[in-house]
């Protein structure tokens, strides 16, 4: 055990209500799950996340990394929680984006655009940078297009990646080709030949590392090469 760890621990002892203590004590444990996570030892990160909200339910970025963890272990229902306490407890709209995404994968869309709205205005208020802009705009996209309203779908896409756009913004993007991707989907869907545009941008920006995108880009290469045409490597 680490001297900070004991010290802290001592501190709480001492007295129960010390906020400062309980509070570095969450940081600690929360640095050491973030250091784990990053290692790939899920397990004993999960442990040290809890132990962070343990001593400090409201330390966000435990609650939010926890959620991210329960991703990677496909535990989506935990994730789900861990997000829907963080939007509607601190109104982060990082959280909101990443409840309405689990949802979309649920099929439950208006549920989605619905959180996909307020966590925009979330954004909005509290100025948030344009990455989670571009995701709150992506995901409300791609739940639209799910619903069949494609001209809100497309308008909410082209929105994203116009914020994409800036490659002060793109060059933090890990997901850069899905709004090309489901714009791509959208058009195709309303015959618009400005899918094929699309497809190959989603071709050029996309990766195989996302499961969306693999689905997404094997999409690209069917409906380019009937088409005629290559889709472009990244």
């Amino acid at each position: 055990m680490e001297t900070a760890e004991k010290n802290y621990l001592r501190a709480i002892e001492l007295n129960p209500d010390n906020v400062d203590a309980h509070h570095n004590l969450s940081n600690l444990y929360h640095e050491r799950g973030k250091k784990n996570h990053d290692h790939g030892k899920l397990g004993t990160a999960e442990e040290n996340y809890l132990r962070a909200i343990d001593f400090n339910p409201d330390n966000v970025d435990a609650r939010y990394n926890l959620g991210d963890l329960y991703e990677d272990l496909q535990q989506f229902d935990k994730a789900r929680e861990q997000y829907k306490h963080l939007a509607t407890k601190a109104d982060l709209p990082d959280a909101y984006n990443n409840w309405a995404r689990l949802l979309i994968k649920k099929e439950e869309y208006p549920q989605a655009v619905a959180l996909l709205y307020q966590g925009l205005k979330q954004a909005s208020k509290q100025d948030s940078v344009p990455e989670v802009k571009y995701s709150l705009y992506k995901n409300l996209g791609w739940a639209m297009f799910q619903q069949g309203r494609y001209t809100y779908a497309e308008n909410a896409l082209k929105a994203a990646i116009g914020i994409a756009s800036n490659p002060d913004v793109a060059q933090y993007l890990r997901n850069r080709g899905s709004a090309h991707c489901l714009l791509a989907q959208v058009l195709q869907r309303q015959k618009n030949l400005g899918a094929i545009q699309q497809w190959q941008q989603c071709c050029q920006f996309g990766s195989t590392v996302n499961p969306d995108h693999d689905t997404w880009l094997l999409l690209a290469h069917k409906n380019l090469k009937e088409a005629g045409q290559s889709c472009p490597q990244p």
